[in-house]
């Protein structure tokens, strides 16, 4: 999956991993709102006892917490593609790295205040001028004695990496033109890789004037860049004295560059495999552009509202007249799974066979959920999830083979809800996981889920607290606590989903650790 977008507008699906602020509780996880608690929400468990799962073992049996990565204060990274080590920032500040198991802690030579990744590599700024948003690119290749630095004068929000983490497409040289309100920045579009290769793309491109309220540049010019499968990045930029973009196909061996599209509108999303991107054009018409510079229209009169890619070339999108259609490249011939009411799309499956969509939220967020399967032209009845609007997506909204719909339900205003889930064939009926959930991942057993359960607010630390725990993912029984206390924000599932790297805010024990999933 794509790690992260050069100036991306809003995302309409999931499928981005969002940029790590490192200097806060980074990890995965949901963001708590700013309203608290409501009075309104689920009611069980609020006073933060146990109610819908068996209780872990004695909190001083420390077999039960795993390995101590380190105590705090510190705020984990996440786990680097092969799981031989975790990163981690030490209260100092310094970025770390240690084993699995809590042995052999190294210094990795930097202060990072904001990155991306670790899938392999982890992109990180150090020097960052809060009042500018500009400072020093590093990278840090899992395994190597110290982050390197790359390029300085960096825009900390103009950057984004290929699928695999390896190639980043960078805003350096920034240069601010004027004074206050009105002072603008140029910046060079470069390319990296992480064996030290570095090609300047585009020179001096207008990157906007630097907004402190919503912590972005802001230029109607301000560029968007993407990779495709081929040695190409796809460029959404201005031409010289220009005040519309237009899409640029740049050969990342070459040089070379090559105009496919004018005046098309800050939108570009890139295919599941990679071979296609999709734009719009100013009269917010759509359509693919092949790596092989290929443009094909995309035939749809209404406005797109979501959209979301599915298995190879196949790609679903919800229109402004509610419809909800399955396209491919490239032969770009929609056909309508449901004719009317689907607003959004919230998540496909990783085998692209089903997704979930929306038809109404509430003025917190909160939708109701419903299901459909992508693998027919018929119109479908869509199966309901969540009929009323108190509902979100699981954090992993499918099972890994994609039979399992997940969500939250009866949700407050905090986004704490029941974790549920159904098969998505509609055979059976949904099920309650746990209560007062925070997060639903998956793990390595494909019958059990890894649960946030019994979420409320430490009066210690005023932050939320979940208690870690396992659920069978046929509802049969209980939840199985398997650490109380956790940080339900700051934590990483290992790739191989058989281990988790998680935080404990507070107490005797209060720390980062590894432990296995059961």
């Amino acid at each position: 999956m794509l790690k992260s977008l050069l100036r991306i507008a809003p995302p309409l699906a999931l499928g981005i991993i969002a940029a790590l602020a490192l200097g806060g509780c980074a990890g995965e996880g949901s963001t708590l709102n700013d309203g608290g608690v409501s009075e309104d929400g689920a009611s069980t468990g609020r006073d933060g006892s146990v109610r819908d799962a068996r209780p872990g073992q004695d909190a001083e049996d420390l077999s039960m917490l795993g390995a101590l990565i380190t105590p705090l204060p510190a705020n984990l990274i996440g786990v680097p593609e092969g799981g031989a080590e975790v990163l981690y920032v030490r209260g100092d500040g310094t970025l770390m790295r240690s084993n699995p198991d809590g042995t052999n802690p190294v210094e990795l030579g930097i202060k990072p205040t904001f990155g991306y990744g670790p899938s392999p590599n982890l992109w990180v700024w150090t020097g960052v001028d809060t009042d500018n948003a500009l400072g020093t690119i590093n990278l840090y290749r899992p395994g190597d004695p110290r982050a390197v630095p790359i390029a300085d004068s960096a825009a900390v929000d103009l950057f984004g990496t290929d699928e695999d983490g390896h190639r980043a497409l960078a805003m350096i040289d920034a240069v601010t033109v004027g004074t206050g309100v009105t002072a603008t920045r140029t910046a060079d579009l470069v390319f990296f890789d992480d064996q030290g290769g570095k090609r300047v793309l585009l020179r001096g491109l207008s990157i906007g004037h630097w907004d402190r309220r919503t912590h972005r540049h802001v230029n109607s010019c301000t560029p968007l860049a993407d990779f495709l499968s081929e040695p190409v990045a796809v460029v959404l930029a201005c031409p010289d004295g220009a005040t519309t973009r237009a899409a640029y196909f740049i050969d990342l061996v070459t040089g070379n560059t090559s105009t496919v599209a004018a005046e098309v509108l800050s939108f570009l999303r890139v295919g599941k495999d990679r071979s296609y991107a999709l734009l719009a054009d100013d009269q917010q018409g759509f359509f693919g552009v092949g790596a092989d510079g290929r443009v094909i229209d995309l035939p749809e009169q209404d406005r797109l509202e979501s959209l979301a890619f599915l298995d190879g070339r196949r790609f679903a999108y919800t229109t402004s007249g509610g419809q909800l259609l399955i396209a491919s490249w490239p032969t770009m011939l929609p056909t309508v799974a449901v004719p009317a009411g689907a607003a959004r799309i919230e998540s496909a499956s990783p085998t692209g066979e089903h997704l979930i969509f929306r038809q109404m939220s509430s003025m917190i967020g909160l939708r109701d959920l419903y299901s459909i399967a992508t693998t027919t032209a018929a119109h479908q009845t869509p199966l309901t999830l969540v009929a009323e609007t108190d509902g979100y997506p699981g954090d992993d909204a499918f099972s890994e083979d994609g039979a399992w719909a997940q969500w939250f339900e009866d949700g407050d205003a905090n986004y704490i809800g029941n974790a549920a889930n159904r098969r998505v064939d509609g055979t059976g009926s949904a099920k309650v996981l746990g209560l007062r959930g925070y997060n639903i991942r998956n793990t390595v057993d494909q019958d059990r889920v890894l649960l946030m359960v019994n979420t409320r607010f430490s009066e210690q630390t005023q932050r939320l607290v979940s208690d870690m725990a396992t659920a069978a993912r046929s509802g049969a029984s209980e939840p199985t606590v398997l650490v109380p206390g956790v940080d339900p924000v700051s934590f990483a599932v290992f790739e191989e989903l058989d281990r988790v790297f998680y935080r404990i805010p507070e107490g005797p024990h209060a720390g980062l650790w590894v432990r296995s999933i059961p």
